[in-house]
């Protein structure tokens, strides 16, 4: 009757128009707070009331008592995002109780983060700013990769700004010590235990002082953020990380054809090519060929084109037996890398590698293959010939030592017939590769005469018939003046002693028959050059004598 207020009920405007100012509501009891909210919910939010609480620390929360704006509302489908990270200030809902619950919208109007976007937003600067010092710890992401699981469930979707955070932050601690972003980490898996040992890869630390083998169970949502979980997807990084050990020997068969596999991936990517610093990496010597350990383009990838000239141990063939068969299935692969696997283009290496070998029946094979393909040396080194000594032995000899064939057979010492050791198809190879003589020339008789006069060697018959046969066949007067400056010995008749080689000023030419033999019967030195008789119709005495 007089006016005074005695029932609460509908006088929530009252509590607007006698609010105090800003700077008194802080630090709001919980029934104080509720009682705000309750004016908001019944009055249609007053901006006297928004206002005054939006700037207010005013919102008790788990880290004390913070502004609306600062105070995140927990929702029980997405508000595991908020316990990723320690001090972020949650509404405190046991101070409120569940009562708070049901003014959702005024929180929202006063500031509070209510919408699952706009958290996710503020988490992600949380993100970044722990990722960037380095400080997202085990913990941080264990929790972090439950949540991202539970959301999976929701329609509670991260806004674009968000994944990207996620995924290009380095968050991630791999086994090389290292935080690095999903993308750039492979967790590890048994496909990559073959190639493990010869890489330096980015898995993702799961040991016991990290993540641990829980880590695993994520697979799915760190692939969803980009980590590399398959083996196919990561052969990239096989590129970049290869670390072949000094010791090539402790490359394991299952390592190689491993790293074989990566390259294949990489290869079916369209205009693929290996960055500088890789195939730097792969020249070293880590292949095993039945020469040893050798670089890729040191090395021959056996197949049956091969087969049609050689044997396996017939070159710096990759061994086989080491490898299995299924090291011929990697045959571009191992072309991209430097191997020689097309029969055309091994000659150079075949024939760089001849030294290695001693028994015959290789040599054969492979003088034959490189007949086959038209080799021809392109070194000095390159142009050898090897000479049995029998099956198990020889030695090499250079071109400029042989002929093709030696049909006087007056130059065993100096020159080496080929045709004694080799049939007719190699014969024409080291006429044609190796210029190897077809007999010998004149200049080698001339050397040959030479080397009789100083040595004294008395000569038979025979030997005269065919030197003297071959040096006047050809004549001309190159040949005569070569002969006649060259020579100072000539042959004379000696008898039972064969024919002896003297100065040709100390000789005569028995035109005069009847003379000739007043001069033998009173000496016993041969003063008359020889000829044979009776005169051969290969070398005619005239035409020695008048040479002579």
């Amino acid at each position: 009757m007089l006016g005074v207020v005695v029932d609460f009920s509908g006088s929530h405007q009252l509590i607007v128009n006698y609010l105090k100012p800003p700077s008194r509501l802080t630090s709001l009891t919980n029934e104080a707070f509720l009682l705000m909210l309750e004016c908001m919910h019944l009055l249609g939010s007053p901006d006297k009331l928004v206002n005054a609480l939006k700037g207010t620390k005013c919102l008790k929360t788990n880290v004390g008592y913070k502004s609306p704006s600062e105070t995140f509302y927990y929702h029980y489908e997405w508000g595991c995002l908020l316990h990723v990270f320690n001090g972020l200030p949650l509404m405190d809902k046991n101070f409120y109780g569940i009562r708070i619950y049901c003014f959702e919208d005024e929180l929202k109007k006063i500031g509070v983060i209510v919408e699952f976007e706009e958290a996710a937003k503020v988490f992600a600067r949380y993100f970044r700013a722990y990722g960037s010092k380095g400080s997202i710890t085990k913990e941080n992401v264990a929790s972090f990769l439950s949540c991202y699981r539970k959301l999976k469930g929701t329609p509670h979707k991260f806004p674009t700004e968000v994944k990207k955070c996620i995924r290009e932050e380095k968050w991630l601690r791999t086994r090389l010590g290292d935080y690095r972003s999903p993308s750039d980490c492979i967790l590890f898996g048994p496909d990559w235990e073959s190639i493990y040992p010869i890489t330096l890869l980015p898995f993702i630390d799961d040991s016991d002082k990290w993540y641990g083998k829980e880590i695993h169970q994520f697979k799915g949502e760190l692939k969803s953020m980009g980590a590399v979980v398959d083996f196919k997807d990561g052969a990239k990084f096989v590129a970049n990380g290869l670390y072949l050990p000094q010791d090539p020997s402790s490359i394991t068969p299952a390592s190689a054809l491993s790293f074989l596999e990566c390259i294949k991936i990489l290869l079916s990517e369209q205009s693929y090519s290996f960055p500088d610093a890789f195939m730097k990496k792969v020249s070293q010597a880590w292949l095993k060929t039945h020469a040893g350990y050798r670089p890729p383009n040191k090395c021959l990838l056996f197949n049956s084109k091969w087969g049609n000239y050689l044997k396996q141990t017939d070159g710096p063939f990759i061994d086989e037996q080491f490898y299995g068969s299924t090291i011929r299935s990697y045959r571009k692969e191992l072309n991209a890398i430097g191997v020689i696997v097309d029969v055309e283009k091994g000659c150079s290496l075949i024939a760089s590698h001849l030294d290695a070998y001693f028994e015959f029946p290789t040599m054969v094979r492979i003088y034959s293959y490189l007949s086959d393909l038209k080799w021809e040396p392109t070194s000095v080194d390159g142009r050898r010939i090897w000479i049995p000594h029998g099956n198990q032995n020889g030695k090499w000899v250079t071109p400029e030592d042989c002929v093709v064939s030696d049909k006087s057979g007056l130059f065993s010492l100096q020159l080496i017939a080929l045709d004694k050791y080799y049939k007719q198809n190699l014969l024409v190879f080291f006429s044609t590769a190796f210029q190897v003589k077809s007999g010998p020339h004149f200049d080698d008789y001339f050397q040959l005469w030479k080397g009789w006069e100083s040595s004294g060697h008395n000569l038979s018959h025979d030997e005269c018939c065919k030197f003297w046969g071959y040096v006047t066949k050809p004549w001309n007067s190159k040949t005569e003046k070569a002969l006649a400056d060259g020579l100072v010995k000539v042959p004379v008749n000696s008898g039972s002693d064969g024919i002896l080689l003297s100065n040709k000023n100390d000789v005569f030419i028995a035109d005069d028959l009847q003379l000739k033999d007043l001069f033998e019967q009173s000496s016993s030195h041969t003063i008359f050059v020889w000829y044979p008789q009776p005169s051969l119709p290969s070398l005619p005495r005239t035409k020695l004598l008048k040479f002579f």
